[in-house]
């Protein structure tokens, strides 16, 4: 549109980088940089994959816990983790350690993801009714917890690693 009035101003004008710092996040990434920034992704995928087709079907065919308590155990985790998120990534933005702002919560959220990961499917078979909903809300909570304490952080620093848009 701007050619057809004669206008020869770039609608994004080009910003130069104020100091090497920033002249330097503004390259390009490696290969490798990319490969490990998205192997991050693997981990929710998987996760979020499991938790949603295969542990319904879990907890109604092999538990006997009926779908709808299942599906409310789900909602429940959903709810709250939608006020968690926030949360953590506020905590994540304000972080200043010296492995940065995102990696402490990443890094301490790998072994309760793999803690509860395994909890998700090692219900006690004495667990019935009650006691499994409880049961099996509590640990999805806290996997839905932990899990927001990777992807959260691991998400916001994908927009840190460049600052070139299309990187």
């Amino acid at each position: 549109m701007t050619e057809l009035l004669g206008d020869t101003i770039p609608l994004v004008p080009a910003a130069a980088p104020a100091d090497a710092a920033s002249a330097a996040s503004s390259g390009q990434l490696s290969f490798s940089t990319k490969t490990l920034y998205g192997s991050g992704a693997l981990v929710e995928t998987v996760i979020n994959t499991v938790m949603t087709a295969y542990h319904f079907f879990y907890l109604t065919a092999v538990c006997g816990m009926s779908g709808s308590l299942a599906g409310l155990s789900a909602f429940i985790g959903l709810a709250v983790d939608a006020f968690v998120d926030p949360l953590i990534g506020s905590y994540s933005d304000n972080t200043n350690s010296r492995f940065g702002r995102r990696h402490p919560y990443m890094i301490a959220s790998a072994v309760p993801i793999a803690v509860f990961f395994g909890l998700l499917f090692s219900i006690p078979a004495s667990f019935t009714g009650t006691s499994l909903f409880l049961y099996a809300t509590a640990i999805l909570l806290c996997m839905r917890f932990a899990l927001s304490a990777f992807v959260v952080p691991f998400m916001a620093m994908g927009g840190e690693l460049s600052d070139d848009f299309h990187q």
